[in-house]
């Protein structure tokens, strides 16, 4: 995203997280405006994070990151559902600036992203791909829904 990162972490030690976010933000921030001889935030708001609770509540956020992208080609989809699943699922699948492919099977970051835990909570690399299309259905169908209703 143009302005913003997702990530899905998982804390080893007390406060990690925050310690990790501060290093990226602080870190990657100084590289960014020095390269582009520019001052201020480079993401659009700061870090926050969602302690997450349950296995449902992970499914969710797995495919909230992995299809935040389809804003970029469906502006405004989480308002008003997708309307097109094969195109947004297709675009997925190209976009590089993802984890996305390498949970499918397709080489992109593999080794900056770990991925054995959501890989075998989610059945494989095809169970990752269920998962996400499913998501995207369910979306579509929402926004669907919205012109069912009378006024």
């Amino acid at each position: 995203m143009s302005n913003h990162i997702h990530l899905l972490l998982r804390q080893i030690k007390d406060v990690g997280i925050t310690r990790f976010m501060r290093k990226v933000g602080a870190g990657y921030g100084r590289y960014f405006n020095t390269k582009y001889k520019r001052k201020g935030y480079v993401f659009q708001n700061r870090f926050r994070s969602v302690c997450i609770e349950n296995n449902k509540q992970l499914v969710v956020i797995f495919n909230y990151i992995h299809a935040n992208p389809i804003s970029l080609v469906e502006p405004n989809w989480k308002e008003n559902g997708i309307r097109n699943s094969n195109k947004a699922i297709k675009f997925l699948n190209d976009y590089k600036w993802s984890s996305y492919c390498d949970y499918i099977g397709v080489k992109n970051f593999s080794s900056v992203t770990k991925r054995d835990f959501m890989l075998e909570f989610l059945d494989g690399p095809k169970g990752c791909e269920e998962s996400l299309g499913n998501w995207i259905e369910y979306k579509k169908a929402l926004g669907q829904s919205k012109n069912l209703f009378l006024e």
